[in-house]
């Protein structure tokens, strides 16, 4: 993201705060911290959600996907931002906000990588492109916006479909699973856990070394605690994060895995200490409980114990006889 000022323009936007809600406004100065220098940025959800709305999902601001898309397709409607496929024809969506450098003027502006709607690259200050307000489909933007960034198909270019030789089946051989390490597989956690998907690369190249630091620190601290109680490193870990992380959302708090996860780890390996002492005690109550009575049970069936018992109650019948009830009235 990058640092942008803001001029009272924006205030002086009828159309913007008649129709926009304070989500919606919020949202659209965001934007200009994605976007080049030119106003030019790639359309992604998920990144939207990352970069603007990391916060916001807890009880008092909870920001979805669902939600992003629409307001992104209310600032569509009323044409201040237009959403389109690259010009020069890679599979990337892209979206120009409408007057982006009426207010935003950098100083010293960077030479943008990725193209306006009409295939310009140079910054201009009263760049309004025609096509940009008048010639754009709006049913084709509102397609754009709900994929949501991600291009599923790849159409191939009549140049490809040339030089694109016919593919030969291969047979399937059998390959051996890779077994993943623990901090691989707490890692595959840590992505499901947040929403992200196993397989996003993006995410992967921008943020994994990052957590990969984090956890390491946290299964590194909680490998006494595995070795003491008998437990799986990697399961304890995993406890750990979701215990925590509830706590902090029932507070409505924001976490991070470096920050309030780490802070609060100590008070939490006391209180697993505690719980896992009453568990072991109440295990070996019930463990006594369950040999006695099964003692009791063994001795019951035995032959010996049985013959014992019926002297027993013998001699009680012969010490107290029991009387008639005529015996009673005489």
């Amino acid at each position: 993201m990058r640092d942008r000022m803001s001029r009272k323009s924006i205030y002086e936007d009828e159309l913007i705060w008649t129709t926009l809600s304070f989500f919606e406004i919020e949202y659209f100065r965001g934007l200009w911290h994605i976007a080049t220098d030119i106003g030019v940025g790639i359309y992604s959800v998920r990144e939207f959600k990352r970069s603007i709305f990391y916060y916001c999902d807890n009880k008092i601001n909870n920001v979805t996907h669902k939600d992003i898309k629409e307001g992104f397709r209310r600032m569509v409607k009323i044409r201040r931002v237009v959403i389109y496929k690259d010009p020069h024809g890679s599979d990337k969506i892209l979206f120009w906000v409408v007057n982006f450098n009426k207010n935003q003027r950098p100083p010293k502006p960077t030479p943008s990588t990725l193209p306006r709607p009409d295939g310009s690259f140079k910054y201009d200050k009263d760049f309004v492109p025609a096509t940009a307000l008048k010639e754009f489909d709006y049913k084709a933007q509102d397609a754009l916006i709900d994929t949501e960034g991600i291009i599923d198909t790849y159409e191939a270019k009549p140049e490809d479909q040339k030089s694109r030789k016919p593919e030969k089946k291969k047979t399937a051989s059998p390959q051996k699973e890779k077994q993943l390490s623990i901090m691989q597989e707490y890692m595959l956690f840590f992505k499901e856990y947040i929403g992200i998907p196993a397989d996003d690369k993006e995410w992967d190249r921008q943020y994994y070394k990052k957590y990969v630091r984090d956890a390491t620190n946290l299964i590194k601290y909680l490998q006494d605690a595995a070795g003491k109680t008998g437990t799986n490193v990697l399961d304890l870990a995993k406890q750990s994060t979701r215990e925590i992380v509830k706590s902090l959302k029932n507070k409505s708090l924001s976490w991070s895995l470096q920050g309030a996860v780490m802070k609060a780890l100590p008070e939490w390996k006391i209180q697993y200490y505690k719980r896992h002492a009453q568990a072991t005690k109440y295990t070996a109550a019930r463990k006594k409980e369950e040999a006695e009575r099964k003692q009791l049970i063994d001795e019951s069936n035995n032959p010996e114990h049985k013959e014992f018992v019926r002297g027993l109650m013998e001699d009680y019948r012969k010490k107290h006889p029991i009387r008639s009830k005529n015996n009673d009235k005489k």
